[in-house]
């Protein structure tokens, strides 16, 4: 005699509900299968719980969807020693969770990236700063000595002193602007500089994160 099992039998079997178990046999049924005298009695014999038990097989360790599952057990040419093992299967999870943490370490590295620019920017930020600071100072010294030097030419009341004085103030107002000038391109070199150095950084920067970026991926 045939063992047979009942619905309440079948859930231990596929460790699946009840309700779940009539689900996946009303598509079985859809795709042409028929059950053991189940219609009846609800009796489902060792090959209709073999059968259901290799369409959830294909589904859990597989990835095949229930349909595509029940087609393939129905299907004459279906052998279950083909496919895939699902240890083999298991072995390939590990790459893509590596790739993940690939991914994952090259997102830090851009953000590390991007703080270290934004701290070069400030700091070059901060060098301009200063030599604009520097130049004022100096422009305002420089205005300082001429209202002082003006201030002493018009108390001395005698005219060859005065123009003595005036000619004295000429010179000093052209060594003045000569050394203002000199100053400027002197900052001007400097601050070309700073922006060249930066930029040289910033490139080797950019070229070490991208090597180091792409051999991550």
């Amino acid at each position: 005699m045939t063992a047979t099992y009942a619905l309440h039998q079948l859930a231990p079997l596929l460790q699946i509900e009840e309700q779940a178990i009539l689900h996946y046999i009303d598509l079985v049924r859809q795709q042409g299968y028929t059950f053991f005298d189940s219609e009846q009695n609800e009796q489902f014999s060792a090959d209709d719980v073999k059968f259901l038990q290799t369409v959830l097989m294909l589904e859990r360790e597989h990835g095949f969807q229930t349909t595509e599952a029940i087609r393939l057990v129905l299907s004459p040419t279906f052998d279950i020693t083909t496919l895939e093992k699902p240890e083999k299967r298991l072995q390939t999870l590990p790459k893509s969770d590596e790739s993940v943490h690939h991914l994952s370490q090259s997102i830090e590295l851009l953000a590390t990236h991007i703080s270290k620019v934004e701290l070069q920017n400030e700091q070059l930020l901060k060098i301009i700063e200063a030599q604009q600071t520097q130049q004022e100072a100096l422009f305002e010294q420089n205005e300082i000595l001429k209202q002082q030097l003006q201030l002493l030419s018009t108390s001395i009341g005698d005219q060859g002193e005065q123009q003595k004085n005036t000619r004295q103030l000429d010179r000093l107002e052209q060594q003045n602007a000569a050394v203002m000038n000199l100053l400027n391109r002197v900052n001007t070199q400097l601050h070309d500089q700073e922006i060249a150095k930066h930029e040289e950084q910033k490139q080797q920067v950019e070229v070490g994160f991208f090597k180091r970026l792409f051999s991550k991926l």
